[in-house]
């Protein structure tokens, strides 16, 4: 019996990676790509040497200059990232009949392939396709779960350029990261959510569906104890594009 999975796939710092790609100065060097050249706005996109020196999207510049001196600070180019970004989804839609795209950085992908598919060889094999088109500095992150909110959870545990796979022990692979780590949840979220006395993946499993949709206060709730456990019908990003190749 076939299973269908989702694979989703999330570029590392993709505005500062194709900066870095495109220009040889910049590679393996801090990068923050920003929407003009100024002092005072912020970054929009960090590469990771920048990010382990402790800048990230959303620092000023004038902090990111004086955290990290030789910091190259590029304007962004929103033309040469949806370039690439129809690159990307021309490879997934040869590799997948079903691409839904989410952002310009992350899609999901549907798989239907028999129980004993290697899921890693599929993507280690997108990865070189990625590799010959794009260049060896724009890499992926990508996760392979039961659907796309578990996988984009995946596609975050092992960055940058990693690949992660939960299968049926979702509870206990989840155990290990905090609220705030799954997409949707951030600090005033996690704040209600304690107050509930939802403190960890595990206090959110344990709770039922009326639960959760008192906790979160609308239905959302009841749809979050669902997604969390692999549902397709409640699940990340329903409302985006989906292209099926014919």
């Amino acid at each position: 019996m076939a299973l269908y999975r989702r694979l989703f796939i999330d570029f590392d710092s993709f505005y500062a990676s194709v900066e870095q790609q495109d220009n040889e100065e910049y590679r393996g060097k801090p990068v923050i790509v920003v929407p003009c050249i100024s002092d005072y706005t912020c970054a929009i996109a960090a590469s990771y040497e920048a990010k382990r020196l402790g800048v990230k999207t959303g620092t000023r510049v004038s902090v990111a200059k004086e955290k990290i001196p030789g910091l190259f600070v590029c304007g962004a180019r929103p033309k040469r990232y949806v370039e690439i970004h129809n690159k990307i989804v021309e490879i997934l839609t040869n590799h997948f009949k079903k691409v839904q795209v989410l952002s310009i950085d992350e899609m999901a992908c549907e798989i239907e392939e028999d129980d004993d598919f290697d899921c890693e060889m599929m993507a280690a094999l997108l990865k070189l396709d990625l590799l010959d088109v794009l260049g060896e500095h724009i890499t992926c992150s990508i996760g392979v779960a039961k659907n796309v909110f578990l996988s984009k959870v995946a596609s975050d545990m092992n960055k940058p350029n990693g690949f992660t796979y939960i299968g049926e022990d979702i509870e206990k692979r989840l155990s290990k990261l905090s609220l705030t780590d799954l997409p949707g949840i951030a600090d005033k979220m996690e704040a209600r959510l304690n107050k509930s006395k939802i403190k960890t993946i595990e206090d959110l499993f344990s709770f039922d569906e009326l639960k959760l949709k008192k906790a979160w206060g609308s239905i959302v709730g009841a749809r979050w104890y669902h997604m969390i456990r692999g549902s397709l019908q409640c699940d990340y990003g329903l409302s985006d594009n989906e292209i099926d190749r014919k």
